[in-house]
């Protein structure tokens, strides 16, 4: 039996010799380090891509210690805000030259942890993680990893957030410009943080020119528990109803069409995040934009200066957002 030829592998060294460049010139481009020109770069590139130069990433790691790689935990995709932070996330490290290894906790803090231990033994160099629950699962995991978390606010960690209170007022203000004054509010689950700061954020921007007359809770989801479902029934006052996030006010439209009522002829919907499914629904919402690309940049700027710099006062960030007017809201005099 005739044995296949044993192909030679790449070295740095062949393709310095075939690209005519230094040793060290092909160590900078491959790690983002030193300066190197541009013209001078993408003959490097060009030369490894030609010659099938593969990169020994664990044995960079023995020497460095980084294996490049962001862990990213995140709570629910089946919500659709989530996959577009994913994409927002990968892109951003992407362009910082590391990978992104993706947890689906579930909303299980079981989950959290598992796939925490998972990522570590991987040896990540960092974590971007949306909290399940309230629960501190990466407690023990801070003091020796770099942790952002997005999407909330926690206690002694990094944070990037949009700025969910004000978002609420200025989801407020639109409400009464439409003259509603009598608003219906079913929220997500009250003991995530940012969903409590929406509501809270919401009666802040009525200012006494409105109210809210009921709140009810029910899980970010594309269907409504028996608790939101039963004040929709009830309901005889509020002249428009206000979803927690997107997910919530697509399934208030669903099930107000199941009591033959229509929207917003008969009442008006908002929602909160304008997550592509916002405006694909009829009718379209409207709700608040909040700055997916730029959380996803954001948290990746931020997890990357702390690697860099483990100790230092940790930072709070809050991004701005704003209202996107569509029509599942008319004025309360057309309703």
């Amino acid at each position: 039996m005739v044995k296949p030829p044993i192909q030679k592998r790449i070295t740095i060294k062949d393709v310095a010799k075939e690209a005519g460049v230094s040793i060290a010139a092909v160590s900078y481009t491959i790690n983002g380090t030193g300066s190197v020109g541009e013209d001078v770069r993408k003959r490097i590139v060009e030369t490894m891509q030609r010659l099938g130069y593969r990169h020994n990433i664990a044995g960079r790691a023995m020497r460095t210690g980084r294996t490049n790689t962001i862990g990213l935990i995140l709570p629910d995709l089946t919500n659709p805000f989530f996959p577009e932070l994913v994409l927002a996330i990968e892109r951003a490290a992407a362009k910082a030259g590391y990978a992104v290894f993706l947890i689906n906790s579930q909303d299980s803090t079981a989950d959290e942890l598992a796939g925490l231990n998972t990522l570590m033994q991987h040896g990540i160099d960092g974590l971007i993680w949306c909290p399940a629950t309230d629960v501190n699962t990466m407690k023990q995991a801070k003091k020796t990893l770099p942790i952002v978390v997005i999407d909330r606010q926690m206690h002694g960690y990094d944070c990037v957030s949009s700025d969910y209170f004000q978002g609420g007022k200025r989801l407020a203000q639109c409400v009464l410009q439409q003259g509603h004054t009598k608003i219906g509010f079913i929220s997500g689950p009250k003991h995530i943080e940012s969903v409590q700061d929406r509501l809270d954020g919401f009666k802040a921007g009525l200012k006494g020119g409105g109210r809210v007359v009921w709140t009810v809770q029910t899980p970010f989801a594309f269907t409504l528990n028996e608790a939101a479902q039963a004040k929709l029934r009830a309901n005889t006052d509020a002249s428009v109803i206000i979803g927690g996030n997107d997910m919530i006010a697509i399934a208030i439209v669903r099930y107000l069409d199941q009591l033959g009522k229509s929207v917003p002829q008969d009442i008006s919907v908002t929602g909160f995040d304008n997550t592509p499914w916002s405006d694909l629904v009829t009718p379209a919402l409207t709700t608040l934009r909040q700055p997916i690309p730029n959380l996803g940049q954001t948290a990746v700027s931020l997890l990357l200066e702390r690697m860099q710099k483990p100790a230092g006062r940790k930072k709070k960030i809050s991004l701005e957002t704003e209202i996107v007017t569509r029509s599942s809201m008319i004025a309360a005099t057309q309703s």
